[in-house]
């Protein structure tokens, strides 16, 4: 996996270049708190937006124990997490930036209903060997053009 220090330089590099450029920062990379995975990069501004995995150790969320100690309890600590995500970028959305889906962060954190979703999911092995479990919250954000 990349670095941070490998992100700002590919970032650097490709500051001003056309939106196909932004393939390059796709695949996964190791930050300070997190690892962060650029799924797909989109393609233009009016695309959909980039889709985008941020994974941290399950221990840095300081979920309590028994949050995870069913399946049931599994879906309802998901459906949390991905309402309180939401509910920080609407807190603290960055400006929008360019044109098209320049600038959205979203995550699909649903209704008032507790449902099993994709938006937020627990690991207990990173699949990198390490054995170490994870939170995972997958969303979209749309480039600046």
């Amino acid at each position: 996996m990349r670095d941070s220090g490998e992100l700002l330089r590919s970032l650097e590099r490709i500051e001003g270049r056309g939106y196909k450029a932004y393939r390059e920062i796709e695949g996964g990379w190791r930050l300070d708190d997190f690892d962060l995975f650029v799924d797909r990069a989109q393609s233009d501004p009016f695309a959909s937006p980039s889709k985008v995995r941020v994974r941290l150790d399950r221990g840095r969320v300081a979920l309590p124990e028994d949050a995870l100690a069913s399946p049931t309890r599994r879906v309802a600590t998901a459906c949390w997490l991905a309402r309180a995500f939401r509910a920080a970028i609407e807190a603290d959305r960055p400006p929008r930036l360019g044109t098209g889906n320049g600038g959205r962060i979203a995550i699909d954190a649903g209704g008032p209903e507790v449902l099993e979703r994709t938006a937020v999911v627990f690991d207990d092995d990173r699949g990198d060997g390490s054995g170490d479990p994870f939170v995972e919250a997958r969303i979209e954000v749309g480039l600046p053009a």
